[in-house]
This record gives C-alpha cells, sequence and structure tokens, in this order.
C-alpha cells in the first residue's frame, strides 16, 4: 500500500495528476470501510480505560 502512495506522490510530482488520482484510488480500495472513517474504534477522550486493572 505504501508503495502505490509513492508512486502517486512521484506521480503528482511529474504533473500525472490523473495517472496518481487512479492510483489513490486503488489504495481507498483496499482499505476496509471501517478504518475510514476518523472515529471507528478509537475510544473517546476520558471515555474509560485501556481495559487493563489499575495498581493501588
Amino acid at each position: 500500500m505504501k508503495e502505490k502512495l509513492n508512486e502517486a506522490k512521484a506521480l503528482i510530482d511529474a504533473g500525472e495528476k490523473e495517472a496518481a488520482k487512479s492510483k489513490i484510488d486503488e489504495v481507498l480500495s483496499i482499505i476496509p470501510e471501517e478504518t475510514k472513517s476518523d472515529s471507528a474504534g478509537k475510544p473517546t477522550i476520558g471515555g474509560g480505560g485501556s481495559g487493563l486493572p489499575i495498581k493501588k
């Protein structure tokens, strides 16, 4: 995946924006839908602990 993004970056630098968009679309199609949203699977701020016992 990182390789494809580096290829897209090189294409942008070369002025080939449409080809770069195609590479980026390839990467986006690989990423599962649930990881595309910013809040999926992340704890909220102050919303709880890690589930590990607290040592007192």
